[in-house]
């Protein structure tokens, strides 16, 4: 089983600081090109940059490294219940290669490239906690529709198949006692006692902060846990 997509660094010229502002969304991009590998290097004149494109061979090219922020949202607005902050400092954002004009023309994305983006939310995830993702338009709906023809729940499928292809676990260590419950295939409850102090591995994150342990006994409550 592969643990990584493959991964290619490309210089960036542009970047934002982020001031403090901890990362708390993942932001979805088209962009409305074939190749956009150069141009995300330069930036053009509205001194564009991302944290990473993802091609449609699957490839993944990191640029912004996480710990700066990327000037990929920056007309847009976070959602109620967020920081009333410039996106471009607290959020992660990727570009998935895709030549959609935003009018009804779709460019159908490939499962490669799905797969990677499935294995980057999982990494952020892993990284810096259960974020939700957001599209685009979802931020600047005036002026984008990106990303068009995929669903905010069709990402979080491939986030889902990316956590079986890839091998991309994190430990943490229980803060106190609780159990954690499934139900098994035949509707019986299974109840697991996570004990303070234990180590348990973790291969999923979601948005409501719930994570999946990798041994299949389950999920726990992130806020119960602390990385390792």
């Amino acid at each position: 089983m592969p643990i990584a997509p493959t991964i290619i660094q490309l210089p960036y010229t542009y970047w934002t600081e982020r001031a403090s502002a901890p990362v708390n969304a993942i932001v979805a991009h088209n962009t409305v090109g074939t190749d956009s590998r150069k141009y995300l290097s330069q930036g053009g004149p509205r001194k564009v940059s991302i944290h990473s494109l993802i091609q449609k061979d699957g490839i993944l090219y990191r640029y912004v490294p996480d710990e700066r922020g990327a000037n990929h949202a920056g007309y847009g607005t976070m959602p109620a219940g967020y920081p009333p902050i410039n996106p471009n400092r607290c959020t992660i954002g990727f570009e998935l290669e895709n030549a959609s004009n935003g009018a009804g023309r779709v460019d159908p994305y490939t499962e490669p490239q799905l797969l990677t983006m499935g294995w980057e939310i999982n990494r952020i995830r892993a990284k810096f906690g259960a974020l939700a993702i957001f599209r685009h338009a979802d931020l600047d709906p005036k002026r984008r529709s990106d990303t068009v023809g995929l669903t905010i729940p069709e990402m979080e499928q491939w986030a889902d198949k990316a956590a079986a292809h890839y091998a991309l676990t994190k430990q943490y260590r229980v803060k106190h006692r609780h159990v954690t419950q499934r139900m098994e295939d035949n509707g019986e409850p299974y109840v697991r006692e996570l004990v303070s102090g234990e180590i348990i591995t973790v291969d999923k994150w979601y948005a409501n902060q719930r994570v999946h342990l990798a041994d299949g006994s389950g999920f726990a409550d992130l806020v119960d846990l602390e990385a390792v």
